[in-house]
């Protein structure tokens, strides 16, 4: 059991912040279960592309956002035993799914990998993310919300300006990033 997280480029924010190390202390404090942890560093894909190198993948993999805020256990990540779960977006307008956190079964994705690496300038340029390539190439993933109801949630579609609730998993896409929120149990979950 493997989890993942993508921390790609020279200067970003996330390495100014100590992303990576406030989500492994995280997972630590979360987490019961054996697992190692990979944060993917150096890669030939920008920003969220670097994903693409998770697929197709060697072990169950949980691929985690480094925005992401755990507050509380997370075993139910590793319950999981389906292909592929991925968060459906809690914008219900949005055409795509919600990729800062899946569960990938091992040899899932051969042919999401074949597919990038045969074009993966052509496909950059098509799609506006990952997130977009990932909701057309499996449009039948499980879901976070199925498989686990109430345990993921969206800082900003859900409106936790005062807590997560139940939630153990809490995805802060976008901006502003953890590190920019006043809301202060965010301070108290991300260290």
């Amino acid at each position: 059991m493997k989890v993942v997280c993508v921390n790609v480029g020279k200067d970003t924010i996330f390495r100014k912040y100590g992303y990576t190390m406030k989500l492994l202390s995280s997972l630590n404090r979360n987490s019961k279960r054996d697992w190692t942890f990979e944060c993917i560093a150096a890669s030939e894909y920008p920003g969220w592309w670097a994903k693409m190198e998770i697929f197709p993948a060697k072990e169950r993999t949980i691929y985690l956002d480094l925005d992401t805020v755990i507050t509380g256990n997370i075993d139910f990540l590793f319950d999981y035993d389906g292909p592929f779960c991925i968060r459906r977006n809690p914008w219900p307008n949005c055409g795509w799914c919600d990729a800062s956190l899946m569960s990938i079964a091992p040899g899932f994705g051969e042919n999401i990998a074949k597919e990038f690496a045969a074009a993966p300038t052509e496909i950059m340029r098509a799609f506006r993310s990952d997130q977009e390539l990932l909701s057309q190439m499996v449009p039948q993933a499980d879901t976070w919300q199925d498989f686990a109801p109430g345990k993921t949630a969206s800082y900003k579609a859900d409106r936790l300006d005062h807590g997560p609730g139940d939630a153990c998993i809490v995805a802060m896409h976008g901006t502003p990033k953890p590190h920019e929120y006043p809301a202060a149990w965010i301070k108290e979950f991300w260290r």
